[in-house]
């Protein structure tokens, strides 16, 4: 030790300190080793974790099995409506789970972005078998017999060909470039609240003008119920004689009686 250097000093807490800098001693303690050994392992297992999860997939991770577990759920056997695909479209994530089964095993057939290769353009207006929810369904589900389009029901389930569902909804008319339209074109009807309301004005506008033309009936009615009573002339009460004639057998009773007396 120089005689320039100031001696090392042993604080009760940090131990022996070995620098001073600005006034700010700095010690040189050996960590614990139990809390060496639970770095240690933290380590060892994120590795066997990413592993084991990510780099080969052996299991599932915990939005993995999430996400089956709801698949599953949806197996119920019953009949698929357009609400349930259209609540699924609205989910992200099941938009995003539906991605993931198109690039798997649509792309060789529709093309990487649904724009048709060997199958049609997905993201056009024309349909060869109907655009709306049900439709795209059924034709994933049961296939399209001549066509080319084999059945994938059996492979997804319901809910896999649900999600499949969702996620071409979500790229129908983008309009990517790619094979020429097949199909007529398939126009969208009317949301279900528009129909409806559409229907209740027409019934209403039914209705009014039935009332209109039953309060112009009434009232034609009894205007020609007036006019009838007006025109016919007036009955004689059969207890009363007309005033005009005097009765025929009456005056020869009257004359013969004076004749007489």
């Amino acid at each position: 030790m120089s005689a320039q250097q100031e001696p090392q000093r042993t604080d009760s807490l940090q131990g022996e300190i070995l620098h001073v800098y600005d006034g700010i001693e700095e010690a040189d303690n050996e960590l614990p080793l139990w809390w060496l050994w639970t770095f240690f392992l933290a380590i060892i297992f994120a590795g066997c974790y990413w592993l084991y999860y990510q780099s080969f997939h052996i299991g599932k991770t915990p939005l993995e099995a999430f996400n089956a577990a709801r698949l599953a759920a949806m197996d119920t056997g019953e009949p698929v409506t357009e609400e349930e695909i259209l609540a699924m479209k609205a989910d992200a994530s099941q938009v995003k789970e539906g991605r993931k089964s198109f690039v798997k095993t649509c792309t060789r057939c529709h093309g990487a972005n649904a724009q048709g290769i060997i199958g049609p353009n997905l993201t056009d207006e024309n349909w060869l078998g109907g655009g709306a929810p049900l439709d795209i369904f059924n034709t994933i589900n049961r296939g399209r017999s001549g066509k080319g389009m084999q059945a994938w029901g059996p492979t997804f389930g319901r809910g896999g060909v649900m999600q499949l569902t969702a996620y071409v909804l979500t790229i129908q008319n983008t309009n990517v470039p790619g094979k020429a339209p097949q199909g007529p074109v398939w126009t969208p009807p009317p949301p279900k609240e528009k129909a409806e309301a559409d229907a209740v004005d027409v019934d209403a506008g039914a209705a009014s003008e039935k009332n209109a033309d039953d309060v112009d009936g009434g009232t034609a009615e009894k205007s020609s119920e007036a006019t009838s009573e007006k025109s016919a002339p007036e009955k004689a009460s059969p207890g009363k004689a007309s005033p005009e004639k005097a009765s025929p057998e009456k005056a020869p009773e009257h004359g013969a009686q004076d004749n007489g007396g």
